[in-house]
């Protein structure tokens, strides 16, 4: 195929180094990026990254028994990913194992749990909002890129932990 820039890509590779965003690293470990509550009893979440230019949150999510997170629905696709342990959605009748992935479609609607003795863990992008729903299926939460960050700084504020700037994309 012939380029469509012509003979000549140096400004290509200008281009690239101009706006090209640097990649980004973060250091794994839990003083990075603590353990929050989140959800539920017994559910925690870790944020690896923020973007709000995108609305993506990049999260672990575990819990060490059985569990459950409220009745929810994706505005956005999410992708997850299951590190260990199994979970699932009450509404489907799969059960996603360590190993497994896992991508949501947007507008489905349905209740995290595991019923694993040793519970699980899972990676998620989460893009877009997820509303959450009571019993008589209200709106009662909506939870977004900004939503996350809050939630974070919350955590760090209150419990007297430095803020990580590199979970922060731009």
């Amino acid at each position: 195929m012939t380029s469509l820039l012509g003979p000549d890509n140096s400004t290509l590779e200008q281009t690239l180094q101009d706006y090209q965003l640097p990649d980004a690293y973060l250091d794994g470990s839990e003083a990075t990026s603590p353990w929050i509550p989140y959800g539920g009893p017994n559910m925690y979440t870790r944020y690896l990254s923020f973007d709000p230019r995108l609305g993506q949150a990049h999260t672990l999510l575990r819990s060490s028994v059985p569990a459950s997170i409220g009745k929810h629905k994706h505005r956005s696709p999410i992708t997850g990913y299951t590190l260990s342990g199994s979970w699932g959605y009450r509404e489907y009748d799969w059960v996603a194992k360590a190993g497994d992935l896992v991508q949501e479609s947007p507008g489905t609607i349905h209740t995290l749990y595991t019923d694993d003795p040793q519970g699980f863990s899972a990676y998620f992008v989460i893009n877009g909002c997820i509303e959450f729903f009571d019993d008589d299926e209200n709106v009662v939460d909506i939870h977004d890129v900004f939503w996350f960050i809050h939630h974070y700084l919350r955590h760090c504020k209150e419990n007297g932990l430095p803020v990580n700037k590199d979970l922060f994309r731009s």
